[in-house]
């Protein structure tokens, strides 16, 4: 009642046929603290309202009595439609419709003259209306799943737009007229069915990040690599899952790339000019066709001096060449899930290395050089079949997060002893054929793990 009394007469009324629509009562919305249902008040009127998760399949006409709102959430409901006099809300900067079942917009939609950011995604939007253009202020769009086939030229008159999320959607091209979109920096068009981009897009002078996967290319067609590569400021290219055989030669030439995402493709090889990517700091070739890192393949990575992230993951991996050493600047490496029987002796020299994921291969042992891995601190060795750990990693003082589950270790390593950085619940040796002594002892804390170690030792 004490909220209802500080709110000017129309609003108060507003608050109260909401509440009976929804059958509960608003409570005030406190800043950092995620809540499905709420509101905002700043003086006398709602600036922000929540109503997630009520089944709603009728827009709430109250909140057009809303006139001071400037956040408002309807995400998670059933809503069909959004009303004509919606644009009554013109102090309106954040809007979340969300997870509903909308399939058109009113005309008067774009007249959300303050409108800045937009979420649509999850609806079944089959088209926006022209006047949809005209919403002057929106910086950031999210369209995702819907069905959307083609975009109107009045769509690229959002010249403040900086954030656009068309994926999941049915768009087989874009307009040439995207150039208009002079502010753009995130342009995401995954799982459309697109076979080319318009030339055009190299103007796109603030493009950063760039993200087509799922668009089943096979080879990237030279319009798209055409566009792609007038793109001087993009740091952020994304073409996993698009059943890629080849990478072009060409591909070098994103001197200004940072990161790179190639996953759930069909590479076998890469080309030698990926080695130009001398600002590089994340690869991921994950879920490739990968069946060898041999020096020649593997030597565009190794040229690669700021990468920091190197992704492998499920790939048919049998070895790593001793040359792996040159990425002196790796600090995260995923190898999980291939076939590597062993590691190379020269792992050890990666000492900026602090993450190494190494689940499910056919590794028996560690080389010695391990415990030279100063900076490594989370260490995954799932699904193995290691019997021991080398002296040397008794060094590994920096580890925090070691997971040896699932091995062929009969003692629990004695040489962790000294691991004093290792962590509560984040030490697993479940699923070895441990001695009844460790099968105990797995069980506790690290504090006693590491004490009944250091008595081993000193048995021994």
């Amino acid at each position: 009642m004490g909220i209802i009394n500080n709110l000017d007469p129309v609003q108060a009324e507003a608050l109260r046929d909401l509440e009976g629509i929804i059958g509960k009562t608003l409570p005030l919305i406190e800043d950092r603290r995620l809540t499905a249902y709420g509101i905002k008040i700043e003086g006398n009127n709602i600036i922000e309202l929540k109503l997630a998760r009520f089944g709603l399949t009728k827009f709430p006409e109250p909140i057009l009595k809303l006139k001071y709102l400037k956040s408002l959430y309807l995400g998670y409901n059933l809503l069909t439609e959004i009303p004509e006099e919606f644009s009554v809300l013109q102090s309106l900067k954040k809007l979340n419709l969300r997870w509903n079942f909308i399939s058109f917009l009113p005309v008067s939609f774009g007249d959300l003259k303050s409108l800045e950011k937009l979420n649509l995604s999850s609806n079944k939007l089959l088209a926006l209306p022209a006047s949809f253009g005209k919403l002057e202020s929106l910086q950031k769009l999210i369209l995702r799943e819907n069905q959307l086939s083609v975009l109107s030229e009045s769509f690229f008159g959002l010249k403040s737009l900086k954030e656009l999320n068309l994926s999941q959607n049915k768009i087989p091209s874009i307009s040439e007229s995207i150039s208009n979109l002079k502010s753009l920096e995130a342009l995401n068009l995954n799982y459309n069915i697109l076979q080319t981009l318009p030339d055009s897009i190299v103007n796109l002078d603030s493009l950063k990040i760039l993200s087509l996967a799922g668009n089943k290319f096979k080879i990237i067609p030279k319009t798209i690599l055409t566009a792609i590569l007038g793109l001087d400021s993009l740091q952020i290219l994304d073409l996993q899952d698009c059943s890629l055989t080849t990478l072009p030669d060409s591909i070098g030439s994103l001197s200004s790339l940072k990161h790179l995402r190639l996953s759930k493709n069909n590479l076998t090889a890469l080309p030698d000019s990926l080695s130009n990517l001398k600002s590089l700091e994340s690869l991921d070739l994950s879920q490739n066709d990968l069946t060898e890192l041999s020096e020649s393949n593997l030597n565009p990575i190794l040229k690669m001096e700021s990468l920091q992230r190197l992704y492998l993951r499920k790939n048919k991996l049998k070895e790593l060449p001793e040359s792996i050493t040159n990425l002196f600047s790796l600090q995260e490496f995923y190898l999980d899930n291939n076939s590597l029987i062993s590691l190379p002796n020269s792992i050890g020299k990666l000492k900026s290395l602090q993450k190494l994921y190494l689940e499910n291969n056919k590794l028996t042992f560690l080389p010695d050089s391990f415990g030279n891995l100063e900076s490594l601190w989370d260490l995954d060795l799932r699904d193995n079949e290691i019997t021991q750990f080398p002296e040397s990693f008794e060094k590994l003082k920096a580890l925090q997060k070691l997971d040896a589950r699932n091995n062929l270790l009969k003692t629990i390593p004695i040489c962790i002893w000294p691991l004093e950085s290792l962590r509560n619940h984040y030490l697993k040796f479940d699923g070895n054929p441990l001695d009844s002594k460790s099968k105990k002892i797995i069980a506790k804390e690290v504090k006693d793990i590491l004490e009944f170690c250091r008595e081993q030792a000193n048995i021994k």
